[in-house]
């Protein structure tokens, strides 16, 4: 593990020993520790900066008058292979090493891509259809991406990964001290 990677599970401690000192149900500390985990924050971190290129993308043709189901194809498009890369190296930490886990790996991950943009595009037409503010259909689009590719990835892509089974024993080890 990363001197980086290191520095970022002290912080997720802290911050998780603060919320354990306001909520002391074992239940509550159970939820608290899953969503402070390394690959849940740091999927969010990657998972608003893949929003930002999406949504920048997508707003900035649609300023330049692009229709918004085309607008959101192509932002759609640049966003996955953003996530792509990110999701591989720093979320999941993908330990593929062979070019066929890797093409495996790829193509899941944009078979996965594909649906929840034919979801969001389907989404966009239907707020285009009815005359409804694009902005707001592109934001429902968005939130319904991010949980469902976080579910993906999580459960059909990036399967065969070492960083989960560090990130759970380093979680085991702070269920005891406290």
């Amino acid at each position: 593990m990363s001197h980086q990677n290191k520095q970022i599970l002290r912080l997720l401690d802290f911050f998780r020993n603060l919320l354990f000192r306001f909520f002391k149900n074992e239940k509550m500390r159970t939820v608290i520790t899953k969503f402070t985990s390394y690959e849940v924050v740091s999927y969010l971190f990657f998972g608003v900066l893949t929003t930002l290129v999406d949504a920048g993308i997508y707003y900035a043709l649609i300023y330049n008058h692009a229709d918004e189901v085309i607008s959101n194809i192509i932002s759609s498009t640049c966003a996955i292979l953003f996530a792509y890369f990110t999701n591989r190296r720093w979320v999941f930490e993908s330990h593929a090493s062979t070019a066929e886990e890797t093409l495996t790996e790829l193509i899941k991950f944009f078979e996965a891509r594909i649906a929840t943009l034919v979801l969001s595009t389907i989404i966009i037409w239907i707020f285009k259809l009815l005359h409804w503010n694009p902005y707001i259909g592109k934001i429902i689009a968005m939130v319904l991406t991010v949980v469902l590719n976080y579910i993906f990835s999580k459960v059909f892509i990036f399967t065969s990964k070492k960083g989960n089974k560090k990130n759970a024993e380093h979680h085991k080890q702070v269920q005891k001290e406290l």
